[in-house]
């Protein structure tokens, strides 16, 4: 999750983008017509830095933000460029014509494609989440879908709603090592596809808590728009549905919500099997996410976050496919060890020191960072014991042929991941929003 004003996702790293500051500064500078009076690194995203400036203009002070991608980030290369997020905010700035077009939005100033820079205004707002935000957010969404495509310059966008399963599809045969499951899962997908829907609509690609901002409740800004595309409007509900899992957040009646504030404004009737499918989308979308980051070796990129992301993510992915394939998973046996392995005491004490050096960090992304690591030892300490009989099991296993049998196996091996760090499991077995019509 980002800092108020602007986020960078669940998937986000503390890390501070500093090489090519004072450069970018200085394009700001450029585009703006006047001089920075305020820098503030807000950290940096899997792909990109986000800088926060105050600049003193002809028409007097304006908060802006500066977005960069530098090349480094595990979706560097792909077709989640920093283009694509400009093409965005062009095409709706196109459609400015009156309250009923004018989706809620950073305005863009400036974009530099070939240094891969983008300047957009600063919206006002927070982004911390309650239950009266997700009305406003399903009104702005049912009123972003209503948008008719066919008005907007996207140049070489996919026009097909499946297209954008095999982008990230795409994204994903770049990651190394490969992952059986995301494998499994583009296989899976690709059968189960629902069609494409009645209305083809510009999808935000990433709605949900984290990426809009509000004034009192009031919705005044959706976030983060690098992974937009054209598809099907059911996808955005399930963005929103997956966030507020990754976030620890509740939907309350989420489907009686939808239909009193989104249906009206989308116009459109919202099936549940084919949310159940776009959640299943989602879900894998952010696992090849969190494996991209983990395969990046850039230097100092805290990577913590998605370690702790990735069992609980895995689990999902898997509970979400075999639903789509009619398959009843079986509990997992639980794994045993000895009493304490050589090294269990070397850890707790890492984690009993970190305790004390902690406090010492101070504020900021280093502090957080801090706090990660903590966690991940905290528990690792505890269920270090556990890892030779993790290691047996999954050494003497054979991939099964049978698809349930596999699946099964797939959803074994993510909860003895669980097991090593137990405080994703609530995460790894949440029970994402639906919609069933009675």
């Amino acid at each position: 999750m980002g800092p108020a004003g602007h986020g960078s996702g669940p998937l986000s790293t503390a890390v501070t983008a500093t090489a090519g500051q004072g450069e970018l500064r200085d394009w700001v500078e450029a585009v703006s017509g006047g001089p920075v009076r305020s820098w503030e690194p807000l950290g940096a995203g899997n792909s990109r830095s986000l800088v926060a400036a105050r600049v003193d203009t002809a028409d007097g002070p304006r908060d802006v933000v500066a977005r960069a991608d530098y090349g480094d980030g595990p979706l560097s290369g792909t077709e989640l460029t920093l283009t694509r997020e400009a093409v965005v905010y062009r095409a709706l700035d196109g459609l400015r014509t009156g309250a009923d077009t004018d989706v809620r939005t950073p305005r863009l100033l400036g974009f530099d494609e070939p240094r891969k820079r983008m300047l957009l205004t600063r919206a006002a707002g927070t982004a911390e989440w309650s239950d009266d935000v997700l009305d406003g957010l399903l009104v702005e969404l049912g009123r972003l879908h209503a948008l008719d495509p066919a008005r907007m310059e996207l140049p070489g966008w996919g026009r097909r709603a499946e297209d954008d399963v095999e982008l990230w599809a795409r994204v994903a045969d770049r990651i190394r090592p490969r992952s059986d499951l995301v494998d499994l899962a583009f296989q899976i997908l690709r059968e189960h596809f629902p069609g494409e829907p009645v209305r083809l609509a510009l999808c935000h690609g990433d709605a949900g808590p984290g990426n809009v901002l509000h004034v009192e409740g009031t919705v005044s800004a959706l976030l983060d728009w690098e992974f937009a595309h054209l598809g099907d409007p059911v996808d955005d509900l399930a963005w929103i549905t997956v966030r507020a899992v990754l976030h620890g957040l509740e939907l309350p009646d989420f489907a009686a919500r939808v239909r009193a504030h989104y249906e009206p404004h989308a116009g459109i009737s919202v099936d549940g099997d084919r949310l159940a499918y776009w959640q299943a989308v989602t879900l894998v979308r952010n696992l090849v996410s969190c494996l991209g980051a983990l395969a990046n070796p850039v230097r100092g990129r805290d990577r913590l976050l998605h370690l702790m992301l990735v069992p609980a993510l895995e689990r999902l992915v898997v509970g979400s496919l075999a639903e789509l394939e009619g398959v009843a998973l079986r509990s997992t046996p639980a794994p045993s060890g000895p009493a304490d392995l050589p090294g269990g005491d070397v850890l707790r004490e890492v984690t009993a020191a970190l305790d004390d050096v902690l406090p010492a960090v101070g504020d900021g992304d280093a502090h957080q960072r801090g706090r990660r690591l903590r966690l991940l030892l905290r528990q690792l300490a505890q269920t270090w014991v556990l890892a030779p009989d993790i290691a047996r099991v999954e050494a003497a296993e054979t991939p099964a042929a049978d698809r349930a049998a596999r699946l099964q196996q797939l959803a074994d091996r993510a909860e003895r991941r669980i097991a090593l760090f137990p405080r994703t499991g609530a995460m790894g077995h949440s029970i994402l929003a639906g919609m069933r019509r009675s």
